[in-house]
């Protein structure tokens, strides 16, 4: 049993091949729907089975948004435009890199410089004046450096770039839009087509019952009144 309610969300007229697309849609909903009904509905018994839940059309149209695989591409095609928008809007920012460089020896080498091995002169004497040892410690060195960049001339290049970024986002979330007008759409039509299966269902079973009951008076031997 069916309670017929509006949708929250207004559909739009749609072109002749985006129905014709639809088209396959629109008859899986119905036939979900028409087989809910045959399962749900039963023969007459002694004992009549408790009523269903009704499914509203609100329903219906949430559950074919939350299962629909077109809605679901055209969505994460919404969300991959996004972040390629936040990314290309972060080059217009300054880039800051730092670099740090380390070494050490393995092993600290000495050498001894003797006297006079650089000249001897009449004003100093010889250079240097004694043997000299000299040692370099093995210990750690670490050179640090950084840079800092912003692209001035290429500004006007990247915001028009951006632009055509975001025309592509909005360009999306239009999609999305639309896909979710045309599953609604859809929803509609197959929903209000089995309420009134249901109900040709429901006055043919009302018909036959009066047809039944009338039998029925007759093989008793009781009058019966046809009303026009």
């Amino acid at each position: 049993m069916f309670s017929q309610h509006a949708v929250s969300e207004a559909s739009h007229p749609s072109s002749l091949s985006h129905r014709s697309r639809s088209c396959g849609l629109r008859w899986g909903v119905a036939g979900v729907l028409l087989a809910a009904i045959l399962t749900t509905c039963s023969i007459a018994t002694d004992e009549p089975a408790p009523p269903p839940d009704a499914l509203t059309i609100d329903q219906a149209a949430q559950i074919a948004l939350a299962n629909n695989r077109n809605l679901k591409i055209v969505a994460l095609s919404l969300d991959s435009s996004k972040e390629k928008l936040a990314a290309e809007k972060t080059r217009r920012l300054p880039s800051f890199n730092t670099y740090i460089f380390g070494s050490q020896v393995l092993t600290p080498f000495s050498f001894t410089v003797q006297a006079g091995q650089f000249g001897t002169y009449p004003a100093t004497g010889p250079i240097p004046a004694t043997n000299t040892n000299i040692t370099t410690p093995a210990q750690f060195t670490a050179y640090i450096f950084g840079t800092a960049s912003q692209p001035l001339l290429t500004l006007y290049k990247m915001n028009i770039h951006i632009h055509g970024k975001q025309l592509s986002v909005e360009q999306a979330a239009q999609k999305v839009r639309e896909e979710r007008i045309s599953i609604v759409d859809d929803v509609r039509q197959a929903y209000y087509s089995i309420v009134e299966i249901q109900n040709a269902i429901e006055a043919t079973a009302a018909k036959e019952h009066v047809v039944t009951s009338g039998t029925n008076m007759i093989k008793n031997g009781q009058q019966v009144r046809v009303i026009p």
